[in-house]
């Protein structure tokens, strides 16, 4: 019985070797722009002896592979010499191991729908804070608070507004009652 055929190298192995084997010899991060740009890297402006670059889509992600261990600003970039050489060479073993890599186009899709999600569920929760807040000020209105009269008037003010909290416990928890208490306190001691 024949041995199963090893597994195809990734289309990026040889070209990570080559590019190592450039790193190696170069003498700073600015001479290897035109080898970065040549397999397909994007480099960004010199910063006097540095610029930021990033892995092209097709190769793994510089963040699943070294970028993990960086401040959160530099976890899809490299800066330096050490950071390429760490890169590459991890990505190379990886490789050789036969172990999974993340491509840079993966990332970045995986980035874009994590930010995409972000903005709706803030716009849901803006629309319902919205929402409870019209809700709130409908009720005020209905059970004699906000009148802005004299004592007796902020005698049932109060009274309102305690039983507007307890509906909004009983709806929506005593966070949104708590930040809705707050804001409208603050409206009527401002006079508004």
């Amino acid at each position: 019985v024949a041995a199963p055929a090893a597994a195809a190298a990734p289309a990026w192995v040889k070209g990570a070797r080559d590019l190592l084997v450039k790193v190696n010899a170069a003498p700073g991060m600015c001479s290897l722009r035109g080898a970065l740009t040549g397999y397909g890297f994007s480099c960004g402006a010199n910063h006097g002896g540095y610029f930021d670059t990033r892995a092209p889509d097709t190769w793994p992600s510089v963040y699943d592979i070294t970028g993990h261990n960086y401040h959160k600003t530099n976890h899809d970039i490299m800066r330096s010499i050490s950071q390429l050489t760490k890169y590459l060479k991890e990505a190379l073993r990886r490789a050789a191991a036969g172990e999974p890599c993340q491509l840079e186009a993966a990332r970045i899709a995986e980035k874009a729908g994590r930010s995409g999600e972000k903005l709706r569920k803030r716009y849901e929760l803006s629309i319902i804070r919205q929402f409870q807040r019209r809700w709130r000020a409908a009720l005020l209105e209905k059970c004699g608070g906000g009148s802005g009269g004299g004592d007796d008037d902020d005698d049932a003010d109060e009274a309102a507004d305690a039983l507007v909290n307890k509906v909004e416990d009983m709806l929506w928890g005593t966070a949104a009652a708590a930040d809705d208490a707050a804001a409208a306190a603050a409206r009527r001691e401002s006079g508004a």
